[in-house]
């Protein structure tokens, strides 16, 4: 079977792939990739007439596709499997599609990087590109990163969590925090304000000795305000007299959710408010029948350890590259 490759013309018949694709997730969705202020291309890979798979990139403005932190997601996507189609021929469809998708993008972009959805667990067309050769900046680096999914389908808004599945799936400390929480009346509402998210966000960093550039506060407000706006999304929140002191982003699609940022008014590691935050989260968007979050890399050791505590699964997901930086 041969393939082509066609730019995307239309939202609407991405956006039903995405959704419909085992592999589609919330970054990929038309809204999301404008929102996130990058620049990006989207492609279809038809078989005839026949849409078999697609792909989306972000730009470098240099010639280049790149890694973006705010589309955690992205390459190549399939279509559903055919009725009747044989384990080993969807094995060998999707591989001979990125095979494809491999060949165009070394042609036309001078680096190639992507971070590819967990569903995608076949990486050896990129391990295969030029097999054998010893010049490393014709092959394809392939890294290892991790997520952890996490089930709510079991839990019940009206169970208190003492003996919800969920929470007992959770390490003693998450439990611990839920108990303050409640001992102190914690309240945690649904927020529709932005700036005092945004500046708490800020805080973090600045806290931290990191400086976050005005390009990423500008993503992250776009992103936040465009979600909250077209309803694929909520903006969780404790506050005090001075504003927010804890916050949590989630977006979603027609799979599951998306933890997507995070900030806490305080480091310490006895401060209960960023779990009563997720905890709360959880339990409405379960109400709102999403069975399953993503809570977005546990790439790194402290928010790493913290995320895995609520109990999910770990997950691989892969970041291939080639030429350039990544």
């Amino acid at each position: 079977m041969e393939f082509a490759i066609e730019p995307v013309e239309s939202d609407e018949h991405w956006d039903q792939f995405v959704e419909a694709s085992p592999q589609g997730s919330l970054f990929s969705l038309s809204f999301y990739l404008k929102s996130s202020l990058c620049e990006y291309l989207r492609f279809w890979v038809l078989a005839g007439s026949d849409c078999r798979g697609a792909f989306s990139i972000v730009l470098d403005g240099t010639g280049g596709c790149c890694l973006d932190d705010m589309v955690i997601y992205n390459g190549p996507i399939f279509a559903s499997e055919r009725a009747n189609q044989k384990a080993n021929g969807v094995i060998s469809e999707r591989f001979r599609i990125q095979e494809c998708i491999i060949a165009f993008l070394t042609e036309k972009f001078s680096s190639v990087a992507m971070a590819l959805a967990p569903q995608l667990v076949d990486v050896r067309p990129y391990l295969w590109y030029n097999y054998g050769s010893s010049d490393a900046r014709r092959r394809f680096s392939v890294s290892v990163r991790y997520t952890s999914y996490l089930d709510i389908s079991d839990l019940h808004p009206d169970v208190d969590f003492e003996k919800s599945p969920v929470a007992l799936r959770m390490d003693g400390k998450r439990r611990q925090s839920l108990r303050r929480a409640r001992q102190n009346n914690t309240i945690v509402e649904v927020a529709a304000e932005v700036p005092p998210f945004l500046n708490l966000y800020r805080s973090v960093f600045l806290r931290q000795g990191v400086t976050v550039t005005g390009k990423k506060m500008e993503q992250v407000n776009s992103i936040t305000r465009q979600l909250l706006e077209s309803n694929k999304g909520r903006l969780y929140c404790i506050r005090d007299e001075s504003g927010f002191r804890a916050a949590a982003l989630f977006g979603w699609d027609a799979k599951r959710a998306y933890y997507l940022f995070g900030a806490l008014e305080s480091d310490r590691s006895d401060d209960y408010s960023g779990t009563a935050v997720l905890w709360h989260a959880f339990r409405d968007l379960a109400k709102n029948s999403i069975s399953e979050v993503d809570l977005e890399g546990v790439n790194s050791p402290a928010r790493g350890w913290f995320k895995l505590s609520f109990g999910g699964n770990l997950l691989p997901y892969y970041e291939v590259s080639m030429g350039g930086s990544s």
